[in-house]
């Protein structure tokens, strides 16, 4: 029966019976068993009639007892010994498949995938002797290196945003792929060029590598108990990767494992440079916790904000709340006034007036409390261009971070936040000035809700247009015109509120940028009769002014159809305006949910001064009045005075944000003094080395003018001449490196904004970064300088011999530098412009030179005015340098055949120097020095201060 069934339908072509025919093989199976049919015969009879072959080879009457003919290879099964899974690959318990490793394929994993990570089991093996194509932002043997964040796109949830981190630290799972570097290895294979790939899984502690040359697999090991680490320094990152067991297996036949004589190679050294990987950086949650130490979750009230700049009102009674975990997001168009209250929100120092209340937790609180709890980020950039992303962050971290956080935790935190932002594949690029587009702009809008829900913060910032999706990332919005407050609440309710007022947002239009542009309609100064004049030919229908008070009924006005004049004519855009953000009557459905601010009305009718939020109208646009008149009487502003109202004036306040034991508030300890110049110094000098050219100029100009001098003065001689050109050279030094100080007044000036907003956001104290500004231009710019130069000219003129007096010469041309740079150092930060301090210094400069000694005979000077040289560096510095060379000097002059020998004591007294007065000299140049520096740190301290 079975037989004749076979025939007939294999003659037929009816390949479905053979699901038929393998049930009645297991029944014959079955059947034979009971009846003790030689198991042997059944089993060739199976395997003949089963075999893929009688599938499609043409008909061949073959015995049912034949065997599989011998060139059909088994069928492969990892369980069996004669089967190996490459790459140790787990077997299968099911389907005795091997479970290939991302990256390799084939029946028992030996073969390389391409396209890439991101098309899964779509991936096509290599061909023979071939390389891969990789897809699309992928590279690699294997095609499993990223090369964008596109590229990891589809490796994350949807939504989410892929990032190809180039770093060595595992993440999540990694692989990176790099050329060996080994020279041992690569004179063994010489036009060979070795390479590795290197992938890792952190959650499994799990590593493997592959070994390959000239692009086939030579060797290959896996690693497990692995433990990953990051150590970042400032200039080189090392990454540690400690595992416990290692094994390894060499492909038979390859280069090192066997091929032309070659032995098995399974000791390798490398250092890894780089890698691409994707994930998400997460800060060690013991670390984590140090952030939230200390935390005290805080409610931010802030009731009847109003600010004046001279008669002019800037804001008008602004009110709002921010709980902890929420982001407020303050809108409105170009001088609506966000920026100016969002100062007056962190309490910068203004130029008006300010009144209102700002509360923390139901409480006002000190001013310097306040601000040692609230961080604030301006909208205008002022980064040293000298730094890299990543340095200019870590710098921050360093500074704000709690010191309880040790340095790696502080270092993993900065390359969270910037995996957090997406920029963490340009960490080692320099600053740089562009603005941020949409994406980028959501990215940072979403650091900021994940630092307010993760960390329990209370977020506060400004922005003018967003997109839809980052505006739902809001939970409260403040809407502002022209300093006026047209909504305060929560950013769910905004939409509804609108829309029951009059203002339905359009269908497809952004619902931020539609706000934005009411506000700004809003403010246009616009007659009702102007109004109506705009409305498009034919009949139409508008709220009158009148109509803005809830109880009252939409007033219609008709225009006529005959074509308006042409001084009233108006532009499309102005039609589109008038029929966009013009009031509309509202429909029955809104009429009803009206219902709430209907009975808000009646029930404070004529007693709107309760509320609190009187608003002058004069000036204000007749549509601007409307929108604030409808959100003061609305019961959105209603609950959100109430809550005011009730959190500051509750003696039983909420425990979680304003219980007794909170009431003192602190922030955590940032870094210590020490800490904070060391830091500062670091970035100075990291700074100063890596913009070379100033110091360059001042070593240069040095050296130079130092050769020049001695060729001039080469070798003076012991006479007036030689004591006249002793003195040309020393005051040509004072003059030199005098004027050259001037550029200490450029070395603040490139840095004044930058420390002022850092000292309003408390980074450091003043001391810290004056002293670390002062050590790192004396250093390099100040004392190196005159060294060069005094070394070089002091032997080539011939100056007096002796270490001690060329060493008392070096002191005096330090301490004279020093004392020159102070100087200008302190007019520097003393006057904000550069234009103008440069004057004064160079003024002071030549004041200073009159006083000399060269110019003017100081015995000559009237005592009137004698006191002035006492003002005057260069006396002092010049009167110490020649006293020091010709004090103990013979000068010998020949005339008319006479040697007339006079001491040097007698020039120096003839010429109005004190021969005795070099250490005194010395002790007042140092004075002076002390002096200013002292004096410019006072005017650091107490003139430099942020005054918006």
């Amino acid at each position: 029966m079975i037989f004749s069934a076979l025939r007939k339908r294999r003659n037929n072509n009816v390949y479905p019976i053979y699901i038929i025919i393998s049930l009645a093989i297991l029944a014959f199976i079955t059947t034979a068993e009971s009846n003790n049919i030689v198991k042997k015969d059944s089993q060739k009879f199976i395997n003949s009639l089963i075999t893929p072959r009688a599938l499609y080879l043409p008909r061949v009457k073959r015995s049912p007892l034949e065997t599989k003919p011998e060139e059909c290879p088994p069928c492969f099964d990892c369980h069996l010994s004669t089967f190996e899974c490459s790459h140790f690959a787990n077997c299968s318990d099911f389907d005795g498949k091997c479970q290939c490793p991302p990256g390799f394929g084939g029946e028992d994993c030996s073969k390389p995938l391409c396209n890439s990570l991101a098309d899964g089991p779509k991936r096509l093996p290599r061909g023979i002797n071939q390389t891969c194509e990789c897809s699309e932002g992928w590279t690699g043997i294997n095609c499993n290196v990223c090369q964008t964040d596109l590229a990891c796109d589809p490796l994350v949830p949807t939504g989410a945003n892929g990032t190809c981190y180039k770093g060595g630290l595992t993440v999540n799972e990694n692989f990176q792929m790099c050329d060996v570097t080994n020279r041992k290895i690569l004179d063994m294979l010489p036009d060979q060029p070795p390479q590795v790939t290197f992938s890792c899984n952190r959650p499994e502690e799990t590593c493997d590598f592959q070994f390959w040359i000239n692009g086939t697999e030579s060797f290959y090991c896996h690693l497990d108990e692995c433990a990953f680490s990051l150590d970042v320094t400032y200039d080189k990152n090392i990454t540690a990767y400690n595992c416990k067991n290692i094994k390894c297996k060499c492909r038979e036949g390859e280069m090192l494992c066997g091929k032309d004589g070659s032995i098995g190679v399974f000791h390798l050294s490398h250092n890894w440079k780089s890698s691409d990987t994707y994930g998400l950086l997460q800060l060690p949650e013991d670390e984590s916790s140090k952030l939230m130490a200390d935390h005290v979750p805080a409610t931010l009230l802030f009731q009847d904000i109003s600010y004046y700049v001279g008669e002019k009102q800037v804001l008008n009674s602004i009110h709002g709340i921010v709980h902890p975990g929420e982001i407020m997001a303050i809108m409105g168009a170009s001088g609506a006034g966000k920026t100016s209250f969002l100062d007056i929100l962190a309490k910068r120092n203004k130029a008006g007036l300010v009144s209102g209340e700002i509360y923390v937790n139901g409480r006002v609180i000190d001013n310097q409390v306040y601000k040692s709890v609230v961080g604030y980020v301006d909208q205008e950039d002022h980064l040293l261009p000298t730094l890299t992303v990543y340095e200019t962050i870590l710098y921050s971290a360093l500074l704000r971070l709690p010191r309880e956080m040790s340095l790696e935790a502080k270092k993993f935190r900065v390359l969270e936040t910037m995996s957090e932002l997406g920029i963490l594949e340009i960490k080692d690029s320099k600053i740089g000035e562009t603005g941020l587009d949409a994406y980028n702009a959501y990215n940072v809008v979403e650091c900021l809700v994940t630092l307010a829900r993760n960390y329990n913060r209370t977020v506060v910032c400004t922005i003018h247009q967003p997109r839809s999706n980052i505006f739902a990332l809001f939970d409260q919005l403040l809407l502002l015109a022209a300093g006026h407050m047209v909504y305060s609440g929560e950013t769910s309710k905004c939409q509804e509120y609108f829309e029951n007022i009059g203002h339905k947002c359009p269908l497809g239009f952004n619902i931020a940028d539609y706000l934005v542009d009411l506000t700004m309609y809003a403010v246009k100064p616009r007659e009702e009769e102007d109004i109506i004049d705009d409305l498009p030919e034919g009949n139409s229908t508008a709220i009158s002014p009148s109509s803005t008070n809830p109880e009252s009924t939409p007033v219609s006005r008709f225009v006529t159809n005959h074509r308006p004049p042409l001084h009233n004519r108006t532009s499309i855009h102005d039609i589109q305006d008038l029929q966009l953000y013009a009031p509309q009557p509202p429909s029955n459905q809104q009429e009803q949910e009206n219902t709430p601010l209907l009975e808000l009305d009646e029930r404070r009718q004529g007693s709107t001064d309760d509320i609190g939020l009187d608003v002058e109208t004069e000036g204000m646009s007749e549509h601007l009045r409307m929108l604030v008149e409808r959100y003061r009487r609305s019961l959105v502003a209603l609950q959100v005075k109430d809550e005011i109202d009730r959190t500051v004036n509750s003696d039983e306040h909420d425990p979680v944000f304003t219980s007794e034991e909170n009431a003192s508030i602190s922030s955590h300890q940032r870094a210590s003094w020490l800490t904070q110049f060391r830091i500062l110094s670091d970035r100075t000098f990291k700074n100063l080395y890596r913009n070379p050219m100033l110091m360059l100029t001042h070593y240069c100009i040095s050296v130079y003018l130092a050769i020049l001098c001695g060729a001039l003065y080469y070798k003076v001689t012991n006479d007036i001449a030689g004591f006249q050109n002793r003195m040309g050279v020393l005051f040509f030094m004072c003059a030199l490196f005098g004027f050259g100080c001037l550029s200490s007044i450029h070395i603040f000036a490139s840095e004044r904004i930058l420390f002022v907003k850092e000292r309003a956001n408390g980074y450091y104290a003043p001391i810290t970064y004056f002293a670390s500004k002062v050590i790192f231009d004396i250093i390099p710019l100040r004392v190196v300088p005159p060294i060069l130069m005094g070394v070089i000219i002091y032997h080539m003129v011939g100056l007096v011999n002796g270490t001690s007096e060329f060493l008392k010469f070096i002191l005096v041309l330090v301490l004279f530098n020093l004392t020159a740079a102070s100087i200008c150092l302190c007019i520097g930060i003393l006057f904000k412009e550069v234009g103008v301090a440069s004057l004064l210094s160079s003024l002071i400069m030549l004041f200073s030179m009159l006083f000399g000694g060269l110019f003017l005979n100081k015995e000559s000077i009237p005592e009137y005015l004698a006191w002035l040289k006492h003002f005057s560096f260069f006396n002092y510095a010049f009167e110490a340098l020649i006293v020091n060379e010709v004090v103990y000097l013979q000068l010998t002059e020949q005339k008319f055949g006479l040697s007339i020998d006079v001491p040097g004591a007698t020039i120096l007294t003839t010429f109005g120097f004190d021969a005795s007065a070099y250490w005194t000299d010395v002790l007042k140049l140092s004075t002076l020095f002390v002096s200013a520096l002292v004096l410019s740190f006072i005017c650091l301290q107490f003139f430099v201060k942020e005054k918006r």
